[in-house]
């Protein structure tokens, strides 16, 4: 695929976002190993899970999902785990 689609594949890509009701929080165009680095919000792991294979089938697309929690949702798992007797 050429470079000169890939505003046509991103465009694709948005709007299967919007149909998973997907938001774009940052998106950047980068250098080195990765082309680009989104940060997205999803309303649950399925359709985020959803949304990654859908771009993958639009084309040249390879994903590296990362999920991230803010510090007060992990220090509420770490107390639950301690409550749990987990840890």
């Amino acid at each position: 695929m050429a470079v000169k689609d890939s505003p046509a594949r991103t465009g694709k890509r948005k709007s299967t976002m919007e149909k998973l009701r997907g938001k774009p929080v940052t998106p950047y165009d980068t250098m080195g190993i990765y082309d680009v680095v989104g940060v997205v919000d999803f309303p649950n792991d399925e359709a985020f899970m959803s949304f990654v294979l859908a771009a993958n089938s639009i084309g040249t697309a390879v994903t590296t999902p990362l999920v991230a929690f803010k510090e007060e949702q992990t220090y509420t798992l770490i107390a639950k785990l301690e409550a749990d007797g987990l840890i």
